[in-house]
């Protein structure tokens, strides 16, 4: 197997990699940016438009999405362009680290970053949180190698990504701490001299910045003002830094149970591999268990103790959860030739009956036989079916070959799920729907205000983006980005009684002076899951049929009456 894996291991990396990429690109834009990724985005845009001042705390998305809008124009695409590449590079860390991790487990780890949902749907929303992620690991992964010099050049990089470094800077310094006073002291400690164990335990980081502080400077300040052209994006740094401690005391807009409950759900394989293999590896004292465990528990505590978390923080839980469930699934996966056979025919029952059990309680919970006694039953049959044939492999073949039945078994139907739940998470499919993962307001009502704009456009004026718009009260990045073509825009918290631009943007308050020049009609910007109020079954109905209980931000379109087509109706439903 070990020499086979040699032969393979190029090829493997290049299908993960390929894979990153394809569930990371396709139809990027597909869905509108929300108001935390135009906020970012519109910095970008205002940079690219002339603006000589990098606002916001992300110099590096701002500098590098604001170059390539100059270069071939703004769009949804281009501003989710850098998370997307940062998060396909991803599955090139564990190649860093497969010494330490075996070259087996590298590569299902590679595998497992390409596929998870979490952090392909992080991948897929614009910001600097997987860019912020992945250089952050580079120069750890650099750092644990002694290649110094990369470490500081990445680190360097990973200033410029903004708030979500300084959160994963703030978990890796604890980490350090507790590694320090849990590691194993050697004989002899007690009998330094309180001089000599003072300099025995000067703190490594002071070493390493004594050597490399040149590197991490240089690639802040040439990073951060892009080569001297812009020198406000240094502000922008300390601007990160600002958010990062402001989050100490603010509330964010999501709460501890979601976090939770986004991870059992989008994290099943990892959370129940990963857990095991963790403290299965401290018991054992395997390498490396323990330092992985503990790094996973204090990046999953800081981002609960987090006033303001949001999802993306836990991001940095999920990549150490993914390296200790790669452990266990490499050694699952060196069976020997003999039981594979009866591996796999347990396999194939064991994820049968899952298939048959899941059904009933899609059936069940999806209304199609209400409360049903017999659906119920089934569902408790095929448990009970599906935990005799397990004693039996068990029996006859051993506990082994059962493990491993039932681990193939329900990893395949998880992996499908996990599948499906990364596809409606990060908008593959090109269709919005409440998600965990999402919990901004989405807005769902751009694609049709862009239709109807540019058909009032050319029907009045013969060119798409020339109607003079007016948004009245309802100022957000989100409508800021989604008409930043429209060049004869305005927002403004009062409508001037002699103003009569071709087109006003109301919040959803009727106004009379508009009704006889203007024809008006209703339509939903944004839709709300409430979470927060989401009980049992309401979950329940949302994992097996995304179906969430939602509110509307409803506003008024109103346009003026010339702008119509002789006899024709208005067309906005």
């Amino acid at each position: 197997m070990s020499e086979k894996l040699n032969r393979y291991e190029p090829w493997l990396y290049a299908i993960a990699i390929l894979v990153a990429v394809a569930y990371r690109m396709i139809n990027l834009a597909s869905l509108p940016l929300s108001d935390s990724e135009a906020a970012q985005a519109l910095n970008a845009f205002q940079l690219m438009a002339g603006s000589h001042q990098v606002n916001g705390g992300q110099p590096m998305y701002t500098l590098i999405t604001g170059a390539l809008f100059f270069i071939f124009g703004s769009s949804d695409f281009l501003a989710r362009l850098l998370p997307a590449l940062a998060g396909s590079l991803l599955v090139l860390l564990p190649l860093l680290m497969r010494d330490e991790l075996g070259k087996l487990p590298a590569i299902i780890l590679s595998f497992g970053l390409a596929v998870d949902p979490a952090l392909v749907t992080l991948s897929r929303q614009a910001g600097s949180v997987m860019p912020a992620l992945v250089l952050t690991l580079a120069a750890a992964c650099f750092a644990w190698k002694k290649r110094r010099r990369l470490a500081a050049f990445f680190g360097g990089l990973a200033v410029l990504a903004g708030m979500a470094f300084w959160f994963g800077l703030a978990g890796f310094i604890l980490v350090a701490v507790l590694f320090n006073k849990l590691r194993p002291r050697v004989p002899g400690d007690d009998k330094h001299t309180p001089d000599t164990k003072a300099k025995a335990y000067v703190p490594w980081v002071v070493v390493w910045v004594k050597d490399t502080w040149p590197i991490l400077v240089i690639t802040v300040l040439l990073g951060g003002s892009f080569f001297v052209i812009y020198p406000s994006g240094l502000s922008s740094v300390v601007t990160g830094f600002l958010d990062y401690l402001r989050g100490w005391y603010t509330i964010g807009a999501v709460s501890i149970p979601s976090v939770l409950v986004a991870l059992v759900i989008y994290q099943t394989i990892p959370l129940l591999v990963g857990l095991s293999e963790g403290i299965s590896g401290v018991i054992q004292k395997l390498p490396y268990r323990k330092e992985v465990l503990l790094t996973f528990l204090v990046f999953l505590t800081i981002t609960l103790l987090y006033p303001g978390r949001q999802m993306g923080d836990t991001a940095w839980s999920i990549v150490f959860l993914w390296v200790m469930s790669a452990w266990l699934l490499a050694r699952l996966a060196d069976t020997p030739r003999d039981v594979v056979l009866p591996m796999l025919g347990h396999g194939a029952l064991v994820t049968s009956l899952l298939i048959f059990i899941i059904l009933n309680i899609t059936w069940v919970l999806g209304g199609f036989g209400g409360l049903d006694v017999p659906r119920s039953l089934a569902v408790l049959g095929g448990v009970v079916v599906m935990v005799i044939i397990s004693l039996l492999v068990a029996y006859g073949w051993g506990i082994a070959v059962a493990v491993r039945g039932a681990f193939l078994g329900l990893g395949l139907v998880a992996l499908v799920i996990m599948f499906s739940l990364g596809v409606s998470a990060s908008g593959l499919n090109g269709k919005s729907a409440p998600d965990l993962w999402r919990q901004n307001a989405r807005v769902t009502g751009a694609a049709v205000l862009a239709n109807d704009l540019n058909e009032f456009s050319v029907w009045g004026t013969g060119v798409r983006n020339s109607l003079s718009v007016m948004v009245v009260r309802f100022d957000t990045p989100s409508m800021r980005w989604f008409l930043r073509d429209y060049q004869k825009t305005v927002f403004v918290d009062i409508l001037a009684p002699a103003a009569s631009p071709d087109v006003v943007i109301t919040d959803f308050v009727y106004r009379p002076e508009l009704s006889s020049s203007y024809r008006g009609e209703t339509f939903a910007w944004y839709t709300t899951a409430d979470w927060r109020t989401m009980n049992t079954l309401g979950m329940l109905e949302w994992i097996f049929h995304r179906k969430a209980y939602e509110s509307p931000t409803n506003l008024i379109f109103w346009v003026r009456q010339d702008l119509f087509v002789s006899g024709s109706q208005p067309i906005i439903q």
